[in-house]
């Protein structure tokens, strides 16, 4: 959608969804113009990702619906794989992974 980074699901799903709603929960739903006129008992859209990609936030403002995201929600994973990565890299996992995978079996690693 044109108003929105990255969405999943349609805008009449979350029209249909949002009847009579004041809070909407989600992770990936979209929030543009359309969806906003057609849902005016909407008050708050919580995303639960790191941020609002999938919101229109200028045009929730000016519906009067406030949006609500979850700053460094996967800071922890990140660093935990950051770190994985670093030591995979210096135990030369990938490199001995594929000379396993192509039948070669090494002695100097």
């Amino acid at each position: 959608m044109a108003e929105v980074r990255e969405a999943s699901g349609t805008e009449d799903q979350l029209i249909e969804a949002l009847s009579g709603v004041d809070i909407c929960v989600t992770q990936m739903a979209p929030l543009t113009e359309r969806i906003l006129q057609a849902s005016p008992d909407l008050r708050l859209f919580c995303v639960s990702r790191g941020g609002p990609v999938n919101a229109d936030l200028e045009t929730a403002t000016r519906h009067g619906v406030a949006v609500s995201f979850a700053p460094g929600r996967n800071a922890t994973a990140t660093a935990e794989h950051t770190v994985a990565l670093m030591m995979a890299a210096a135990r030369r996992v990938p490199a001995t992974h594929a000379d396993l995978a192509a039948a070669n079996w090494r002695g100097d690693y």
